[in-house]
């Protein structure tokens, strides 16, 4: 699955899905639901797991995601579980330079990040 901001890829997705929790998954109309929710429906999320790593991205993923090879990416690696059974296994390869993961912050302000490259004034 491709996530994309206006134009821009910020997201590319490789989901498994266990078809013993979603037997249907693969004749969903992904217009109408997204894969998440369609999950949540038949596989109540129990547990996750997650582990996230800076990676390069492949050729084929430089190439959707309309990177240079050398950006930064942000790998996400989540495992789900619904009644004790794995349910889905994602690998989410954020584009470094065109996303921000903020998680139970909402009413915080912005942190300002301590090692960014900044621009030599002229």
């Amino acid at each position: 699955i491709l996530h994309c901001a206006d134009v821009l890829p910020v997201l590319l997705e490789d989901r498994l899905v266990n078809p013993q929790v979603a037997p249907r998954f693969m004749e969903v109309d992904f217009s109408e639901v997204t894969p998440t929710q369609h999950l949540l429906e038949h596989a109540p999320l129990q547990r996750v797991e997650q582990r996230i790593q800076a990676v390069q991205l492949d050729p084929e993923g430089v190439r959707l995601m309309k990177i240079d090879p050398n950006d930064p990416v942000l790998l996400v690696t989540r495992r789900t579980w619904t009644r004790d059974r794995v349910a889905s296994i994602a690998h989410m390869y954020y584009a470094g330079s065109r996303y921000v993961m903020n998680q139970g912050a909402d009413d915080l302000p912005p942190l300002t990040p301590l090692f960014v490259r900044k621009e030599n004034p002229s």
